[in-house]
């Protein structure tokens, strides 16, 4: 099988099924080119906070919440490949990932 609809999860690194991701992001309506921040509490691995990142453009904050240091450290190398494969690297914007 090529895809499946369902989470995934290795100890504390948990990617949720991908239709939850589509279905946040429609409802939070996020506008585009924003100078929104944007708090993503339970941040795990980072996943929803570069979708929203890439939405609202480099005039936005972002914060990641996380308590499990796996997590924190899975997400800051995910953000930071992330970063490195972007296509408009002068579009980053600010994100911060907050160990609580």
């Amino acid at each position: 099988m090529a895809h499946a609809d369902q989470p995934i999860k290795d100890d504390n690194i948990h990617i949720s099924a991908p239709h939850i991701y589509g279905a946040v992001i429609e409802a939070l309506e996020l506008p585009k080119d924003s100078s929104l921040s944007f708090l993503n509490a339970g941040s795990g691995t980072g996943y929803l906070t570069c979708i929203a990142a890439s939405i609202l453009g480099p005039k936005s904050s972002h914060y990641c919440i996380e308590i499990h240091a796996d997590a924190i450290e899975h997400c800051q190398q995910a953000i930071t490949n992330w970063k490195r494969e972007c296509s408009a690297p002068q579009r980053m914007q600010q994100i911060e990932i907050i160990h609580g």
